[in-house]
This record gives C-alpha cells, sequence and structure tokens, in this order.
C-alpha cells in the first residue's frame, strides 16, 4: 500500500472493514475487523474452530482476497499465523509485586484503532527509568511510576474505549455519507472538536453540515455557531435552534427524558433501555442530575440516533457549547440541552 487507508466491503449479511497501512516499501499490515452479525453470517466460526493454535486460517483468508480483491489488486494476502482474535481489554489493580514491575500491554491495553500501544509503552519505559533513578528504593520507584502513568494511561483508555465502540457498531452508520462519516470518524474518541476537524478539513466539514442548512460554513470561526442556531423540524418537535436552555425544554411538549449514568452503551442495560424506547415515539432526552459521565450520555444518545426513528438530544454542561456542536455535527444527536 502507497498510504494508510480504510475499507468496508459488503458481502451478503456480513460487513468487513480493513485497516491497511504500510511497514516497508514492500510490506503492509491489512487488518480486517467484522462484528459479531459478520461473524456468523459469513460462516467464520466453522472456519476458525478447524484451525489449531499457531496455524493460519486458510478458509479466512481466502474468503477475504476475495471481498477485498480490488484493494489487493488481486494479489495474495500474506500469512503468518493468520487467524481472528478477539482485542483483550486489560487493566490491573497493580502494576507490580516484589521486584517485578509491568509497562505497556503487559500493565494495561489500549484499542488499536487509536494506534498508541507502542507510545504508550515508551512512555512508561520512561517514567519508570526516571523512577529508578529517583526514589530511594525500587518499591518507592515501582510506586512512583505508576502514580505518574496510572492517570494519563486511564485517560487514554478511556478514548480508545470509545473508538472501539465506534468501529464495533460500524455497520450501524457505514451508508452515510462521507463527509460525514469522515467527521464522525476523526471525533470518535472526543479529543478532537468540530472546530479542530473543520481547521484540517474546511472543505469535508462544510459538505458534512449541508445537511443541516443552506449556505453550510466550513470556517472553523463559524462553523459552531452556525450549527447551533439551526432548527429543527420532525413531525411533533420543532426546534428554533439546536442549542437549548433547560427552561426552554420544559415548555416543549412530548419529549421523553431519561437519565442514563452507565458507561457501557451497548450492554444488556443498554438493550433493555433500547427496547423500551422503541415502544414509545416520542422524541428522547438524555439527562443526568450531574455533571459526571458526559462522555456516556453523549455515546447512549448515539446509539439511540443510530436505532430510534425519532429526535435524540442531550444534556451537557453549560459551559460544553463545543462539545454539543461536535456531537450534533457527527450525528451523535439532534439537539442539546445546556443547564
Amino acid at each position: 500500500m502507497d498510504t494508510a487507508f480504510f475499507a468496508a466491503r459488503q458481502r451478503g449479511e456480513s460487513l468487513f472493514v480493513a485497516h491497511a497501512y504500510p511497514y516497508a516499501p514492500d510490506r503492509s499490515t491489512f487488518l480486517i475487523e467484522a462484528d459479531n452479525a459478520s461473524w456468523y453470517a459469513a460462516g467464520l466460526e466453522n472456519y476458525a474452530r478447524q484451525v489449531s493454535a499457531g496455524h493460519t486460517d486458510r478458509d479466512s483468508v481466502s474468503l477475504l482476497q476475495e471481498v477485498f480483491n480490488a484493494e489487493l489488486g488481486g494479489r495474495p494476502l500474506l500469512t503468518n499465523r493468520t487467524q481472528w482474535s478477539r482485542f483483550v481489554n486489560l487493566a490491573l489493580q497493580r502494576w507490580s509485586i516484589g521486584n517485578v514491575v509491568l509497562l505497556g500491554d503487559a500493565a494495561h491495553t489500549a484499542h488499536y484503532t487509536l494506534g498508541s500501544g507502542t507510545k504508550l509503552a515508551l512512555e512508561d519505559a520512561i517514567a519508570l527509568a526516571h523512577a529508578l533513578t529517583g526514589e530511594a528504593s525500587v518499591q518507592e520507584a515501582f510506586d512512583a511510576y505508576e502514580q505518574t502513568r496510572r492517570p494519563p494511561v486511564e485517560r487514554f483508555q478511556i478514548l480508545a474505549q470509545r473508538s472501539q465502540a465506534w468501529w464495533d457498531s460500524y455497520r450501524l452508520r457505514h451508508h452515510w455519507p462521507i463527509d460525514q462519516l469522515a467527521l464522525s470518524f476523526m471525533t470518535r474518541a472526543g479529543n478532537l472538536m468540530l472546530r479542530d476537524f473543520a481547521n484540517e478539513q474546511p472543505e469535508v466539514t462544510q459538505g458534512a453540515l449541508s445537511q443541516f442548512g443552506l449556505d453550510a460554513p466550513g470556517d472553523p470561526e463559524i462553523a459552531e455557531k452556525w450549527l447551533l442556531e439551526q432548527p429543527l423540524a420532525h413531525r411533533s418537535l420543532a426546534l428554533p435552534h439546536r442549542w437549548l436552555s433547560r427552561d426552554c425544554v420544559v415548555r416543549l411538549p412530548a419529549i421523553h427524558e431519561m437519565t442514563w449514568r452507565e458507561p457501557d452503551v451497548w450492554g444488556q442495560a443498554a438493550d433493555n433501555a433500547v427496547a423500551e424506547l422503541q415502544e414509545n415515539s416520542s422524541p428522547v432526552l438524555v439527562t443526568a442530575h450531574e455533571d459526571g459521565n458526559v462522555s456516556g450520555r453523549v455515546d447512549f444518545a448515539e446509539r439511540l440516533r443510530l436505532e430510534l426513528d425519532q429526535p435524540v438530544g442531550v444534556e451537557l454542561p453549560s459551559d460544553q457549547r463545543a462539545l454539543a456542536a461536535t456531537t450534533i455535527a457527527a450525528g451523535r444527536a439532534d439537539f442539546a440541552v445546556h443547564h
């Protein structure tokens, strides 16, 4: 491959996504993902069951060469004990015991779609080296190393988990227009806002915002304000703009408010909530009694918007105007309420 790219290809009921990038003049990584629905629809569990440890799943490789024939230019996929696997999200209560200390993936993992596993390991090693030269004992050094590294690692793991969830639910948005999909992809982890994306990709931003109204801007200086001032009209719901005060929402009829506090928006509790809301034809507002777990509310609102046929809003702190604009632009909610 000449450059990094993503490609999604459908085969019957199965959707396969490739992440490809070069690592040598004549070699590239070609990583392919499939969700559970694809796994069973394509019979991949039967292929995997027949492969012993240390061997290549040649039936899956043959299928994937056919699916991605255009991207491969008819060339074969090179294999090296190539098998399907599930990513392991690892977190430990402690990173050392006695004179043994762990770093990198041995101590913590972060989903590869953010591409920082090696970076995190090297940063661990640097912090550990500093601690070993700056503390009086090995145990004190290990404690200092963990106290230094655990907060940034855990923050990054949250970003990586959101990226993983975006890809796990890719089937629900792969049909979107490419500009909207690109904006959603680049802001999926929550560390980039609409303004950041517009600074780098003004034309793509303009294309993504064109669904909200005429004369959509790509200029990062006005994109956020323009978007939040756009009206919303959807059957029983008509809003003058998309960034509303709590007082304004109280006066609106037929909005179903739902408090969400859970971090996992794809678990059983969320499944039950979605099923309940699917029987309700009213617009939904995901609310909170406190400002904690803001990302969880946004992610749950996004799931609702992907699976329900009605507008979805999310309640955010009043100082999160930039997040509100990004959330709406990327298709995670239709409107936002501040308190």
